[in-house]
């Protein structure tokens, strides 16, 4: 009985270090994923400003989309302007003949 106990003392000296030498390896592990954490969450910042950035050129354009569409109807009147005239010009020439 005192030979086993002498026996586990003689061990609780590579048993104590290599449960250090473990703790140790967990412990690089838990910053090594705190590190790529960190980089996650940098990575997750840059997304969401990019996704702004696109946001915001999303309504630039749907802007200019809006005046596109107030230019064509400008456009469309004075078509129809030009067409009036046209009409009006074409009737006095008939009135010439």
């Amino acid at each position: 009985m005192i030979e086993d106990c002498t026996d586990t003392v003689k061990d609780l000296p590579y048993k104590i270090n290599s449960y250090t030498k473990i703790a140790k390896a967990r412990n690089n592990r838990v910053g090594s994923l705190d590190q790529e954490a960190n980089v996650l969450d940098n990575l997750a910042d840059v997304l969401d400003k990019k996704a702004n950035v696109l946001d915001d050129l999303a309504g630039i354009l749907d802007k200019k989309a809006n005046v596109l569409g107030d230019l064509a109807d400008v456009l469309d009147k004075k078509a129809n302007v030009l067409d009036d005239l046209a009409g009006v010009l074409d009737k006095k020439a008939n009135l010439l003949d």
